[in-house]
């Protein structure tokens, strides 16, 4: 009998461990700046209204997000939308979540998810810029 108490308890403790053992530093990161909660985020997509403007790794887009400032969540124009996805061979490894919208004010250069908004660097313009200028 006790030992069938310590199996359940050995049951219990490791079904309620993290689902995403695999979470890097890119996805904590992702997750302080916007309130997220991704186990893998591993695709960004740029687009305006509906066209897909660029696709990048997860890791390049998050180079260029290293020097924001964080301001006051207020409203923003919605010139661009940015997705952050798990792909679908990922979404396996993550069972938290699996896509989000941020969107960007090009005149202000303020990036805002539904939770905080950033001041993007002089870098991050000039990257987007250059998507929306093909």
């Amino acid at each position: 009998m006790r030992r069938l108490i310590w199996i359940f308890i050995i049951l219990t403790l490791t079904s309620c461990s993290d689902p995403s053992p695999i979470k890097s530093d890119i996805e904590v990161r992702y997750n302080e700046l916007f309130g997220t909660k991704f186990g893998v985020v591993d695709q960004v997509y740029i687009s305006s209204e509906g066209k897909q403007l660029a696709f990048l790794g997860s890791k390049e887009f998050l180079g260029y997000l290293e020097d924001v400032e964080e301001v006051g969540l207020d409203k923003y124009n919605k010139d661009l939308t940015i997705t952050l996805k798990t792909s679908d061979e990922m979404k396996e490894y993550s069972k938290e979540q699996t896509s989000a919208e941020l969107y960007y004010d090009i005149d202000k250069n303020i990036l805002c998810s539904d939770k905080s908004c950033y001041k993007v660097s002089r870098q991050f313009e000039e990257q987007i810029n250059s998507y929306s200028e093909r």
